[in-house]
């Protein structure tokens, strides 16, 4: 091999990339996770209306009619005081873009479904909780990349 065919192959282009590359990939991750994450206005709405169903169940509790007279189903007036606490914090989790806040509205919303059981004693409790469950866990999913 002579000294020109040499010197060629040392600086072909393919191989001086590869640092350059490295960098502007480390450079551009750096720039998505200081860029400020945006929520459209469905996830808003859907993250408020997590944290607003949390605030209602408690007031289910609480209020002057509420469970709270019903002394003797203490496992109602408790799913429901913890779905409640438990939906709230979800909200903000999500809020804050936390995956953890998805499985906080499930674990919510199955806190829920069993107090709508021992209350009505109806099946058709359950799409009552699930479906909103589901509506809000396919909104937040369209938008999971933002997520930590």
């Amino acid at each position: 091999m002579s000294k020109s065919q040499h010197k060629k192959r040392q600086t072909h282009p393919k191989h001086q990339n590869r640092p350059t590359q490295a960098k502007n990939q480390s450079t551009q991750t750096k720039k998505q996770s200081t860029q400020p994450k945006e929520r459209g206005w469905v996830l808003m709405l859907a993250i408020i209306y997590v944290i607003l169903h949390g605030f209602v169940l408690l007031g289910v509790v609480v209020g002057e009619n509420g469970l709270a007279n019903l002394s003797d189903h203490t496992l109602i007036i408790a799913s429901t005081i913890a779905a409640g606490i438990v939906g709230i914090v979800a909200g903000i989790m999500l809020w804050r873009w936390k995956q953890l806040g998805l499985t906080l509205y499930l674990i919510a919303t199955l806190g829920e479904i069993i107090a709508g059981l021992l209350i009505t004693g109806s099946m058709l409790f359950i799409f009552s909780a699930i479906i909103p469950f589901a509506i809000v866990g396919y909104i937040v999913r369209m938008h999971w990349s933002k997520f930590d």
